[in-house]
């Protein structure tokens, strides 16, 4: 269990725990009573949240402390932060949900769960400048990272694209964005490894650019390139399959691609604020 679990993690007090969980299935129950549209551009709304995620956790590892009450911290830190964002978003897709309906105009759902979320974005990004109130800031590296999945995910995705058209047409919204999340995770993972020197806690990627380290080229490339292809390559693998699930089973299958995308953009933004910030 140790081999594959990254380090650093912190479980919440029992009561915290349970509190957290019982939200989590209230909100779990709504959407299932409401039984809201679930499909490509749902996807889409929710991508600002993901980067809330990365965002609030960032803020728990400031060498000033964090911003938040000891009493409630622990939700904020790994693994607790995907559920705390999970309870955050779902409130406000029943709340928009609940106005779109009272307003005639639920198809904009969607929109608006990604307006909102982008205003959400926005403010704690701003707040977390002022929080951190760093001495200098540090965009190089991250500007390099961004560059570097920006043209990984163009080039993959062209390519994904010739090789399995039909999956890539009908996910033609969640395929680029499934590649381009596990992409800028891969590339600022190999930023932070090869430019900034900084020790990776997970384990298996770890190991990867570790082994990677170990080979010839290290002194010319870097290590870091090895983790980026096995995610990319894992990211394409898991959007194609996912693709044949989208005519008989929508939900389930973009419900499927929101943690996968999740998964991979929330700890690439959650790197690109700590490099930024200089942590």
């Amino acid at each position: 269990m140790y081999l594959v679990l990254p380090s650093g993690l912190v479980f919440p007090d029992l009561w915290l725990a349970v509190a957290l969980l019982v939200a989590a299935a209230v909100v779990v129950a709504f959407l299932v009573a409401l039984e809201p549209r679930i499909d490509q551009w749902v996807v889409l709304g929710l991508i600002p949240w993901m980067i809330v995620g990365g965002i609030v956790h960032a803020l728990t590892v400031l060498p000033q402390g964090s911003p938040y009450p000891p009493v409630v911290a622990d939700l904020f830190a790994a693994p607790a932060v995907y559920l705390t964002v999970f309870v955050v978003t779902g409130a406000t897709w029943i709340g928009l949900i609940f106005l779109a309906t009272a307003a005639g105009t639920e198809d904009s759902t969607p929109m608006y769960l990604l307006y909102v979320g982008v205003g959400v974005a926005v403010t704690l990004l701003v707040a977390t400048l002022y929080w951190a109130q760093p001495s200098g800031l540090a965009p190089i590296e991250p500007a390099i990272a961004v560059a570097a999945a920006i043209a990984l995910s163009a080039v993959v995705w062209l390519a994904t694209a010739l090789r399995a058209t039909e999956a890539v047409s009908r996910a033609w919204l969640v395929t680029p964005l499934v590649i381009f999340a596990h992409a800028l995770d891969g590339t600022t993972t190999a930023v932070g490894y090869d430019l900034l020197q900084v020790t990776e806690r997970s384990p298996i990627p770890r190991l990867i650019m570790d082994s990677a380290a170990a080979l010839p080229t290290e002194q010319y490339i870097g290590a870091g390139w090895a983790f980026v292809v096995v995610k990319i390559a894992v990211a394409v693998v898991i959007a194609v399959y996912l693709s044949d699930f989208l005519d008989d089973e929508p939900v389930r299958a973009n419900l499927l691609y929101v943690v996968v995308i999740a998964l991979g953009l929330g700890p690439a933004v959650n790197n690109l604020i700590l490099f930024v910030l200089g942590v």
